[in-house]
């Protein structure tokens, strides 16, 4: 058919043209031809089968309204594979009025039609493409679409009833059908729709004698009217007769013959009536079958059901499961149905239908089935592994009462769910309700919510376990659930998780109840391995969390630390610093890794620029890297900051402040009457903490609230000040307990501790060391504040020069009145001495002595000065100013425009805005606007010139003022912030790693480390429960189903 033109004249004469040339080929086969070239069409424009030349954009000029879209062969014989090449020539070369080759439509309608030959691969493009340009066009709705109707006048038609629905308007569902259809619209009277039209000039082509097909044709055919409600157009075959807008609601009645074996004339009436639209089922795959075999009876015997599960599966709308219904093959009174048995003959009973309504019989397989469970099986899960009735035919008569009466009874099994979707789908059918996908949906989605709920309270377990440190002891779980529900287990090889899921179940958690009493043993979900990824899961959750934040900030910094656990497995910390959006300087724990490739700082470099990338984090965005000062981690050419600065140069790294600040005690206390006396303290706390009778004896002498000694860390100088001060305040304890323990009147201590005691006494009676205790911990004092102040997270480089500056000056002004101090100082040592009635007296001297102090002073006081005070102090002091060196660091040159920093007299040597502009020159690239810098710099010193409260921090000053005005500034203070300070959120994590890997829980794998240690360190971060289940769910197939795609 075409579109009928408006100035006939062009279209005439191609049209003429066209059927001329058709006609000779047909009469003259074997005359050779010349054909004219056609006119090509514009490949942008016209792409078969998507386009047929319609549209905005026609090939050759011509207007829509005059442009043939389809030419439609009509056949009256039947398709059949002799005749194809007649089909071939009679459109070999032949196009359309627009030069397009031309494309037919054969409306095939014969008993001897091969479909296959006629099927159009290309069907979906076609309808989907039409109905698209109905709806954009013409403005009207589609619904769907249907097959041609071709009347009722041939019985023989097509074996399937070819007039019901064929595809919804999403283009599924359309199988292999003839290559015709024909749009279907809704709400014909109110809006026009497109009439297609014949053109009576191409009706005059010739017959074409065909040859009859070999298909016989099929005998003992039973017809079943089938009605359905259609829209029709009212056609007239003059155009101008043509009423646009005259339609009629008919009735169409049309004989579907179904064939039947001879010796059965069995009958079954299906009647439906319906103004919503019919959908041919699609279960039969047509491709494979001939007509003889779409014409039998097996496409509703029951058993082809269960055959065609995966494409009821697939996609299966409410009018083909209810056509299977009313369909489905019953046998009659005077069915005999067959006898089977060795010794005894039974057979199917025909009144076992009446008495289970679900029940079908199988003609072919001499079995039973259940109609619901084939039908709506598929969708739901098998718990029970059922087969018989549902996936095989059950034909074991003589038990059968029992097993139907069992099967509908199963609780919680396949039936009872079939059997609801089953009425629903009867239900929906009597009062047009909704379809049986959004039943389905509504089914899957109830089950995946009661299969979350399982696992809710199974990752509600490991989430407090995690977050409290405590062992799951997984080894042990990897079997079926042990101990009675709710009891708590006798036996004791069970773990914290198990325990503890008895003690939900024993708090009146039902479901997991349920669940552990019946999953099958390969999903119960807490076995190791379940474990182990669940876990993993929560870690991955938290990390979401922080990534997401970090990826938020424009800068970021690494902090990185290495330590080996108690496998001997060298764990590498990795820390990221950043500011958030509000301002807020932040320094979060992303993983631990092993250094598997070793400990160099290529391998370890190469580590931390993998994880980055796994973390999706991008390098470029990097501004510091801050580690020990070990080879590997900070060395010049080959060291991990290295590595990583040749990535990119603007990576500072910077040297961990409270590793320079143990370095610079570490040093100092080189002095060897200082190193002496730290070693002797050492040796009195071991002898006291390691064993538990001496310990007991200290603390019969402990006051209340006095602690008990604490070791002396060599590397830890927080905790070795801190011993210091416990040691000092215990002075007295620590003499009384020697004083026991030497004079052994009640023989409780061996000789060997009654010796030690003896000689530890000689020591605290000591003048020396005394004196040496009192003048070290005095100096020392002035560290632990700033020791412990740097391990801040928000700590800033400013805070941080602030405060070394402080330590500095106070250094400083001991030292010019070093007298002073030190008298100070000696005063509390001689009234310590004077305690324990220790007299002031100086140490041996000689006139030549290389390996102790040999001072000649007047008095003692000044030997110890000269000993202790002086040199400790300028150590201490050239320490500082070495390791602590404000030019040594670009990023100092930043601190200058901090408010409070403007007038600070560090900087007053040189102006701050040449100083601040070293540092803008090597962040010139991070800056968006560095040309207006230096107008952006006077604004920014005349903002504050005339404020009395001024920010003395880079985050307080990011805070204090919507810095938006100041753009170069604001871009600086963000780079000055995430400039990390030290690795003390590195040495926070292995505190935690020491906590998890035990020396019974060695053996952890890096994935289940990692997500303990995110959900312990991160304890203000709690994994959401439904993210842990969705990310479990994404990592492979599970035997129970926990998302809806």
């Amino acid at each position: 058919t075409s579109k009928q033109p408006s100035t006939g004249s062009l279209l005439q004469n191609r049209q003429s043209n066209l059927l001329s040339t058709t006609t000779a080929r047909i009469t003259t086969n074997k005359v050779p031809r010349i054909y004219a070239p056609a006119t090509l069409c514009n490949p942008l424009s016209c792409r078969l089968p998507l386009c047929r030349c319609a549209g905005t954009d026609i090939p050759g000029g011509f207007p829509k309204n005059n442009t043939p879209q389809m030419i439609m062969l009509t056949v009256d014989d039947g398709v059949v594979l002799e005749n194809v090449q007649i089909y071939k020539d009679l459109l070999d070369g032949v196009i359309n009025s627009n030069g397009c080759p031309a494309k037919a439509t054969f409306f095939v309608s014969g008993d001897n039609t091969d479909y296959n030959l006629s099927s159009y691969t290309e069907l979906e493009f076609e309808i989907v493409g039409q109905m698209n340009t109905i709806q954009d066009k013409v403005g009207v709705t589609t619904r769907g679409w249907r097959n041609p109707f071709l009347g009722d006048s041939y019985p023989g038609l097509w074996e399937v009833p070819l007039v019901s629905w064929q595809c919804d308007e999403d283009g599924n569902n359309f199988g292999t059908m003839p290559n015709h259809f024909v749009a279907l619209v809704k709400d014909l009277s109110k809006k026009r729709p497109a009439v297609v039209m014949s053109d009576p000039s191409l009706l005059s082509i010739k017959k074409i004698k065909v040859s009859k097909s070999s298909f016989p044709p099929t005998d003992n055919k039973i017809q079943k009217p089938i009605q359905s409600k259609l829209f029709f157009p009212t056609v007239s075959k003059n155009t101008s007769d043509i009423d646009k807008s005259s339609f009629c609601n008919k009735i169409v009645k049309t004989e579907v013959v179904i064939s039947k074996n001879a010796n059965n004339n069995d009958k079954k009436q299906m009647n439906l009536e319906s103004n919503v639209p019919q959908k041919e089922s699609n279960i039969v795959d047509i491709s494979l079958l001939n007509t003889n075999q779409l014409a039998s009876y097996s496409n509703y015997d029951v058993s082809s059901y269960c055959l065609q599960g995966e494409k009821l599966k697939s996609g299966t709308n409410d009018h083909e499961l209810l056509s299977l219904i009313n369909n489905v093959w019953v046998p009659d009174k005077c069915f005999q149905f067959p006898l089977t048995g060795k010794s005894r003959k039974r057979r199917f009973l025909l009144k076992w239908l009446d008495d289970f309504s679900w029940l079908c019989y199988s003609k072919i397989e001499d079995g039973a089935y259940c109609l619901p469970c084939t039908l709506f099986g598929t969708n739901l899960p098998n718990k029970y592994a059922l087969c018989k009735l549902f996936k095989e035919p059950f034909n074991t008569w003589r038990a059968a009462v029992k097993v139907f009466n069992d099967h509908e009874k199963t609780v919680d099994g396949l039936h009872i769910k079939s059997m609801h979707c089953y009425n629903m789908l009867l239900s929906r059918a009597k009062n047009n309700s909704f379809p049986i996908e959004v039943s389905l949906d509504s089914s899957r989605k109830q089950r995946i919510e009661e299969n979350k709920k399982k696992l809710e309270s199974i990752v509600k377990t490991i989430i407090f376990l995690g977050r409290s440190d405590m062992p799951l002891r997984g080894h042990r779980d990897d079997r079926k659930y042990q101990g009675e529900i709710g009891e708590s287990s006798k036996n004791t090889g069970l773990g914290n998780f198990i325990e503890l899921l008895n003690f939900r179940v024993d708090a009146g958690d039902l479901i997991l109840k349920e669940h552990l009493l019946s999953a099958p043993k390969n999903s119960t979900y807490i076995s190791k391995t379940i474990q182990n990824k669940l876990i993993e899961c929560c870690g991955n959750a938290v990390e979401e969390v922080l990534l997401n934040d970090i990826k938020k900030s424009k800068y970021f910094s690494i902090i990185a630390d290495e330590a080996s656990d108690c496998a001997t497995i060298e764990q590498l910390s990795i820390v990221i610093r950043y500011v958030d959006l509000n301002s807020n300087i932040k320094e979060v724990f992303l993983c631990f890794f092993e250094c598997k490739t070793g400990t160099s700082g290529l391998s370890i470099a190469t580590n931390i620029l993998e994880t980055l990338k796994e973390f999706g984090l991008d390098i470029r965005k990097c501004r510091g890297q801050s580690y020990d000062g070990a080879a590997s981690m900070s060395g010049e050419y080959k060291g991990v900051s290295s590595v990583i600065k040749n990535v990119n140069p603007k990576a500072l790294f910077v040297h961990c402040a409270s590793h320079k600040l143990s370095l610079v005690v570490g040093k100092s206390c080189q002095i060897q009457q200082v190193k002496n006396w730290l070693e002797q303290v050492k040796d009195i706390t071991y002898f006291f903490n390691f064993s538990p009778k001496r310990s007991n004896c200290l603390k019969k002498y402990l006051l209340p609230g006095q602690a008990k000694l604490i070791d002396i860390c060599r590397t830890r100088w927080v905790q070795k000040l801190r011993g210091l001060d416990v040691f000092f305040d215990n002075y007295s304890a620590v003499f009384s307990a020697f004083e026991e323990m030497e004079d052994n009147n009640l023989k409780e201590y061996n000789n060997e501790t009654s010796s030690k005691a003896s000689s530890f006494m000689k020591l605290l009676t000591n003048f020396s060391f005394i004196v040496s205790l009192v003048l070290t911990k005095q100096l020392m004092d002035y560290f632990y504040g700033i020791s412990v102040t740097l391990q801040t997270k928000s700590f800033d480089i400013s805070q941080q020069l602030d405060e070394i500056q402080n330590l500095t000056n106070r250094l400083r002004e001991m030292q010019r009145n070093a007298d002073a101090y030190h008298n100070k100082w000696y005063k509390i040592a001689l009234a310590l001495a004077k305690t324990f009635d220790i007299d002031e007296k100086n140490p041996r001297t000689c006139g030549v002595q290389k390996h102790r102090d040999n001072q000649i002073c007047d008095t003692v006081s000044d030997y110890f000065k000269v000993s202790i005070t002086l040199p400790l102090l300028n150590h201490l002091l050239n320490e500082l100013e070495n390791r602590f060196d404000i030019e040594s660091l670009i990023v100092y040159n930043g601190l200058c425009a901090i408010p409070a920093s403007l007038t600070k007299q560090y900087f007053r040597s040189c102006p701050w805005k040449e100083k601040f502009l070293i540092f803008l020159n090597f962040y010139k690239s991070d800056l968006p606007h560095f040309s207006s810098i230096n107008a952006e710099l006077e604004l920014w010193e005349e903002f504050w010139k005339e404020k009395t409260e001024l920010p003395s921090t880079i985050s307080d000053t990011l805070k204090f003022m919507d810095m938006r005005g100041f753009p170069n500034i604001l871009a600086a203070f963000h780079i000055l912030a995430t400039i990390p300070i030290t690795t003390c959120e590195c040495e926070r994590s292995i505190s935690t790693l020491r906590r998890i890997k035990t020396y019974t829980r060695s053996t952890m794998s890096e994935n289940r480390l990692n997500g303990l240690a995110l959900m312990s360190i991160h304890q203000e971060i709690v994994p959401d429960i439904n993210r842990v289940i969705e990310i479990f769910a994404s990592k492979g197939d599970r035997k129970l189903e926990f998302l809806f795609k």
